[in-house]
């Protein structure tokens, strides 16, 4: 990995900002280079949000995301005002479909019922961004899974760690499976 470019984008509230500051914290675990910008409106909870992420191994010349090669999309304003961001070439989507219900595209594209599985397993919505960092960390490969688990181990309070740490997990075997299931369609894509 040379240079990995994140954007996040969603709206206040969902944890958009935690997300690029998770990724930052994994990053600098490794010792690697990381930038970490945001942008927010006025309006607390429910205001347009979006962060970037840049990991390198390099030095970092531009701190911002000039052509992200993952856009992780949380929400209908979200995706009307960042999809075109995405890298042209390879580029990669991730969504959470339970905000984010209508998103087409021809590019590889991850639908990662974070917010779904929140509620459902843990009845807790707020631990959707932990479920959602695991997927994140498993589909781009930006830093180890033992990473991920220091960074949440030093990120959320003792009592909650257990928990935490079994999202994060759920996060990683969801995604995994996912990623297995795209490359069967794209191995059968190729062949038709």
């Amino acid at each position: 990995m040379v240079r990995t470019e994140l954007k996040f984008a969603g709206y206040g509230g969902q944890g958009v900002i935690t997300l690029a500051l998770l990724a930052a914290k994994a990053a600098l675990e490794e010792d690697k280079e990381v930038s970490q910008s945001q942008a927010y409106t006025a309006v607390a909870r429910g205001g347009s949000v979006w962060a970037e992420t840049v990991i390198s191994d390099e030095e970092i010349n531009y701190p911002r995301a000039m052509d992200p090669d993952f856009l992780i999309l949380l929400s209908v304003d979200a995706s009307k005002n960042h999809k075109k961001d995405l890298k042209k070439k390879n580029g990669v989507f991730i969504t959470d479909p339970t905000s984010l219900k209508k998103f087409k595209t021809k590019k590889t594209h991850y639908q990662i019922p974070a917010a779904q599985i929140a509620i459902e397993q843990f009845k807790m919505p707020v631990i959707s961004n932990v479920i959602l960092f695991g997927s994140i960390v498993e589909i781009t490969g930006i830093v180890s899974r033992e990473s991920a688990r220091n960074t949440i181990a030093s990120t959320v309070p003792p009592k909650t760690l257990e928990m935490n740490l079994k999202a994060l997990d759920e996060g990683f075997r969801y995604a995994e499976q996912l990623k297995l299931e795209i490359k069967k369609e794209q191995a059968v894509n190729v062949t038709a």
